[in-house]
């Protein structure tokens, strides 16, 4: 089978992005070449251009890939948990599957030494408030199906979540090991944080909660495939 086979689970596209995401977190993005990418694929760089137009486009893709691998995680561990549908339930697995993905991890953390100049691109900021929007409007469907309090403005609660996140995924940076506290340990204080504020007096429909993630994550695989069409389809008029 070639170079132009179409992508599987283990075809060509697969292998590139998953060598161009090792590479991206070993390398950072200013050091990442398309010929790492393409030796690490085990590729031509000509396969990888046939794809996608230049490195920018190479990892958002990789974004929008690891960003469906998270996804699915995060699913798995809400389905498994009987109270994996309400908020704090919700909001541990996703912390727990962030902290298992590197990519996904310094996206949230905005890492310069991973994105370097990228982060000055207009896309990434339309990425953010891409995710602030769709947090929104995910607390508002859990509010609304009964897992959620009624009298929190999910507005403020989302930007508090992403602060809560955004810490947790950065004070190892900044305060040393030997006073740092376990992670699992910091996640469930703020998980008890969360279930303290915003868990309603009936404890949360956890049940209703769950069918909001699974439509969340149905409207999540489709701005994926959306983005990978888009992708290929720029690439074929290139």
């Amino acid at each position: 089978m070639g170079e132009s086979d179409a992508a599987g689970p283990g075809g060509i596209e697969a292998r590139i992005l998953e060598a161009a995401g090792q590479a991206l977190i070993h390398y950072g993005y200013d050091k990442t070449t398309m010929d790492d990418i393409a030796r690490a694929a085990g590729v031509s760089k000509s396969a990888i251009y046939a794809r996608w137009k230049n490195k920018d486009a190479l990892l958002e893709a990789v974004v929008w890939h690891e960003g469906q691998r998270y996804t699915a995680e995060w699913l798995a561990r809400v389905e498994a948990d009987p109270a994996g549908g309400t908020f704090h339930g919700i909001y541990r697995h996703a912390l727990a599957a962030l902290k298992d993905n590197p990519m996904m991890a310094a996206i949230m953390r905005r890492d310069r030494r991973l994105l370097g100049s990228y982060l000055r691109r207009a896309s990434v900021e339309n990425l953010f408030r891409q995710r602030m929007a769709l947090l929104r409007f995910f607390l508002k469907g859990l509010q609304d199906a009964g897992a959620v309090r009624q009298d929190v403005d999910v507005d403020v609660v989302a930007y508090a979540a992403n602060c809560l996140s955004y810490g947790y995924l950065m004070m190892g940076e900044i305060v040393p090991p030997e006073e740092t506290p376990p992670l699992d340990d910091t996640l469930a204080v703020m998980v008890e944080m969360l279930e303290r504020l915003l868990t309603p007096p009936d404890g949360g429909d956890s049940e209703a909660g769950k069918q909001v993630v699974r439509a969340f994550m149905a409207q999540i695989r489709e701005r994926v495939q959306a983005a990978a069409l888009g992708d290929s389809q720029r690439a074929t008029a290139g």
